[in-house]
């Protein structure tokens, strides 16, 4: 879409954040899921199309049998989560850890855009 700006879902999440979040009674799921869109936006961002994130998640439904995202288990959401991760790092893509590092990254990927 002309003029449309990269935009960057749940920033200052990191492996350290969201392991902590994670371990908060009912925040499990959740946590890897927000992590996991983190980390398809910064993706996407520098270039990695989404049909590769796209097809980890229909990889994994068929191997765990899931037909929808909201089924799988918080350690399937982990496992799905660093699958992504693992795509940034086999394209290159740094992926910034630092939380205020991020947000100053995705300022200026942003307004690149």
């Amino acid at each position: 879409m002309p003029g449309a700006m990269n935009t960057f879902l749940n920033v200052g999440l990191n492996d350290r954040v969201v392991v902590i979040l994670s371990q908060q009674p009912n925040y499990s799921w959740t946590s890897w899921d927000c992590y996991r869109r983190f980390l398809q936006s910064w993706g996407m961002a520098y270039g990695i199309s989404r049909y590769r994130f796209d097809m980890i998640m229909i990889r994994n439904k068929r191997m765990f049998n899931v037909k929808e995202k909201i089924l799988f288990t918080p350690a399937q959401m982990r496992t799905i989560t660093m699958a992504y991760k693992d795509v940034l790092n086999e394209q290159g893509v740094k992926f910034e850890e630092n939380p205020f590092k991020q947000l100053m990254q995705a300022i200026f990927a942003g307004l690149d855009s």
